[in-house]
């Protein structure tokens, strides 16, 4: 089913300019990137991308690493 289904996208891009094709193959790309990033946003129940903050994160804490632009002790306790 999707052998048949790439071999028409390829067949319908023949008749389409090259900028389009352009077009249409970004647009594919970066919407499989946004669906591959957010599958646990989309389809999980309460779903969230992870903090990337120093202060969510357990082992830079342990090493003593912090917030170079303020002090962010303050959000722990």
């Amino acid at each position: 089913m999707a052998n048949n289904s790439f071999t028409f996208l390829i067949f319908a891009l023949q008749f389409v300019s090259q900028f389009m094709k352009l077009v249409i193959l970004t647009s594919i790309l970066v919407l499989m990137a946004v669906l591959m990033l957010g599958v646990k946003v989309l389809f999980v129940k309460n779903g969230k991308f992870p903090s990337g903050h120093v202060h969510d994160i357990e082992p830079l804490r342990k090493q003593g690493i912090g917030c170079a632009s303020h002090n962010c002790d303050n959000k722990n306790k």
